[in-house]
């Protein structure tokens, strides 16, 4: 297909990249911001999410090397939920070919806003504490481990917001600090895509040379981003989860209802 790098919806695709990847080095979510910008560029739905997930893995990538420099990601969480993750992602997409779209846009349209509010709630409900979680090595891989393949059976069937919530999982479950769940969740969901870009560059869905320029600006993006998480921490991590949050029930009413 022809494309015209000179126009003024390729710059305003590039500027919707560095944002889906400045938001999604942060919160996680920054498909849900990507995605719809390839569509509206006119890129055919299958090349899209190739195209997506090639720039975004990258993005990711670069994000999660910043992250672990800066001591901001726990390795051995996130080595155990990026295995299940993988795993629970297949399980998901295989049950996604038997589930209509229309019941699974219903339970995350309903999940979606209460995990909203216990997040922007949970230091009320839930007993202060003066230090993080403690677990022993075995509870903490079997929260590591149901973290990654919940979240990841969620990716599988539907995707949007997946390290959204395990930003979310690794913080209130686990108890790890709100920068260190963010780079955490980066990294697990490095590993979750990787699989999926391999399929989509083996079937030929990753349209070149759009992908690189996207990708460049996307890692524009997540290097910002993930640089002002460090810089800011929870003062900033948090409002761009309730951001993308908002953005995915937004999403999901749009696509349920219109």
């Amino acid at each position: 297909m022809d494309l015209d790098f000179l126009s003024i919806n390729f710059l305003l695709l590039m500027l919707l990249i560095f944002f889906g990847g400045f938001v999604d080095s942060i919160a996680g979510g920054g498909g849900i911001i990507t995605l719809p910008a390839y569509f509206a560029f006119g890129i055919p739905p299958h090349i899209a999410l190739g195209t997506n997930k090639f720039s975004g893995f990258f993005g990711t990538l670069f994000a999660s090397v910043r992250y672990l420099r800066h001591n901001a990601v726990n390795i051995p969480v996130a080595a155990v939920a990026t295995i299940s993750s993988v795993l629970g992602s297949a399980a998901g997409s295989k049950v996604a070919t038997i589930l209509s779209g229309q019941v699974i846009h219903l339970a995350v349209l309903i999940i979606t806003p209460l995990v909203l509010i216990f997040f922007l709630t949970k230091d009320i409900i839930l007993p202060k504490k003066t230090t993080k979680k403690e677990f022993r090595k075995s509870t903490g891989v079997i929260y590591a481990v149901l973290i990654g393949s919940l979240i990841g059976f969620y990716d599988g069937i539907f995707g949007p917001g997946t390290g959204t919530f395990m930003t979310i999982a690794f913080n209130t479950v686990m108890g790890i600090e709100l920068i260190v769940a963010s780079g955490t969740a980066r990294l697990c969901n490095l590993g979750s895509n990787l699989g999926s870009l391999v399929v989509f560059l083996l079937s030929h869905k990753v349209l070149f040379p759009l992908a690189i320029l996207t990708a460049a600006s996307g890692i524009a993006g997540n290097l910002l981003g993930s640089s002002l998480a460090l810089r800011k921490g929870e003062k900033v991590i948090k409002p761009f989860i309730t951001l993308i949050m908002l953005l995915l029930i937004i999403e999901i009413v749009r696509k349920r209802f219109f």
